[in-house]
């Protein structure tokens, strides 16, 4: 499909993306006599005698506003408030589709630092929360520093926030399944969003930056700005100096968040062979993504089998007990993380899975033996009544699973336990069940389900 010819012609059609919908209906006086005059004025003169009232009669809680300079729309550059607002009508659609939150788009006609400050500061009684969006740095990093000083409310630069947070969830996932620690991280691209990136890394651990613009790695001596500035003496613990391919070399990880093609098919290769497993660069290719998707999967799959043989090889050729972990509170915290995945540590069952879980870890010796009803009885006096409660709680991680499976049959979750602490055909039935293909729900094997469980915690 080709988006731009699609999309100028939808917009055409469209008007705009976005329209204002009443709540209620104005159909007779009473209507009309509620929602305006003379009724209005009771919620007013409730917010006048508090503030914080707006938050109850108005729209306020609900709606953003979602604000720009048009100083640097997507990677147009500067074109201007009217030619950015067909972008911040886009984020507010994303706001309603996504978050069921509502949000005004304000494309403001100045590109002076106090000016928008003024501007946006004096929306405040209007909106729950700012979000800034395609600001030029560095004047953006004053801007929502200065706004955040100065008012009350939640203030989110989308382009540094939004994209730190999207960035670093993504790192942290990549080096679990990399089973990397203290990795060197370099980022090109130093304005807005690479600054962020680097503040959200360094703030929560994940590494040693480099951070690289067209000047090269930055170093103290360099001409920098405010928010370069106040970074730098935590950066490049390496003490590299040179240009991007300088700080490439004995990297771990390439964030890019510059112009395209800055990276050269030299660069690509030593990154290979040096070791590194996924090298995607935009514009995404579809087919390297689903090859990564299935790597990814194809290794889960690989360690969860791998842990299958070394139980069935240490029961077949050890007698001696295993040593299991003796720290019941590890133990329960580990049991707790997994059940909150799966979406069932909120129900009535899950404490009756954890003190079941717990006993057969300390007691794998003769666990193992023990049907259900039996490890029940060992806890309370109406074996039954528990071994429900686990069954339905079991059963709605069943369900869960299935629901994720549908919306992404990569989802890690949906991959790490699927096939562990289910039977994976009968996920698959229950899948089939929430899709209408079948009148038959997936069973759930309560004992492999509690045998899995233990595994995870061994």
């Amino acid at each position: 499909m080709d988006y731009a010819k699609e999309a100028l012609k939808l917009h055409a059609k469209w008007n705009g993306k976005l329209e204002t919908v009443p709540k209620m209906k104005i159909e007779n006086r009473d209507d009309l006599s509620i929602a305006y005059t003379p009724g209005v004025a009771a919620p007013c003169l409730e917010i006048e005698k508090d503030k914080k009232n707006s938050y109850v009669y108005t729209g306020r809680a609900h709606t953003v506003a979602v604000i720009s300079d048009g100083s640097a729309v997507l990677g147009l550059g500067n074109i201007g408030p009217e030619a950015g607002m067909p972008v911040m009508e886009g984020k507010c659609v994303l706001f309603k589709a996504l978050g069921n939150v509502d949000a005004v788009p304000l494309c403001l006609n100045t590109q002076d630092t106090d000016e928008l400050v003024q501007i946006i500061s004096s929306l405040e009684p209007s909106f729950g929360g700012i979000n800034l969006e395609d600001i030029a740095a560095p004047r953006c990093f004053e801007v929502e520093k200065r706004l955040q000083e100065k008012m009350n409310i939640p203030v989110f630069h989308d382009d540094q926030h939004g994209t730190a947070i999207v960035v670093c969830a993504a790192l942290v996932n990549a080096l679990k399944l990399a089973e990397k620690q203290n990795p060197t991280i370099v980022i090109n691209g130093a304005g807005s969003a690479g600054v962020a990136i680097a503040t959200l890394i360094l703030k929560i651990g994940l590494g040693n930056v480099i951070l690289v613009d067209k000047q090269g790695i930055l170093t103290a001596d360099m001409d920098l700005t405010s928010g370069q500035r106040g970074l730098i003496d935590k950066l490049n613990k390496e003490g590299k100096t040179g240009l991007l391919k300088d700080a490439l070399v004995g990297a771990d990880v390439f964030i890019g968040v510059s112009e395209g093609h800055i990276v050269s098919k030299d660069m690509i290769a030593s990154a290979y062979e040096a070791g590194i497993e996924f090298f995607i660069q935009k514009p995404i290719n579809s087919v390297e993504v689903e090859a990564v998707i299935k790597k990814v999967s194809d290794g889960l799959s690989m360690k969860r089998m791998v842990r299958k043989m070394q139980n069935i090889f240490m029961e077949d050729t050890s007698p001696a007990p295993v040593t299991v972990p003796d720290n019941s509170e590890q133990i329960e915290n580990s049991l707790r993380t997994i059940l909150t995945r799966i979406g069932i540590i909120g129900d009535i069952g899950s404490k009756d899975i954890i003190s079941i879980v717990k006993y057969l870890v300390d007691h794998q010796d003769h666990a193992d033996s023990l049907t259900v009803s039996d490890l029940c009885s060992r806890f309370c006096d109406t074996p039954k009544s528990m071994e429900q409660r686990i069954r339905r709680t079991a059963f709605n991680g069943l369900v869960n699973l299935a629901h994720l499976g549908l919306e992404d049959y990569s989802n890690e979750i949906f991959v790490d336990y699927s096939s562990t602490l289910y039977n994976f055909e009968q996920v698959r039935r229950e899948m089939d069940f929430i899709r209408g293909k079948t009148d038959k729900h997936g069973n759930v094997r309560i004992k492999q389900f509690l045998n899995a469980l233990a595994s995870y915690c061994q």
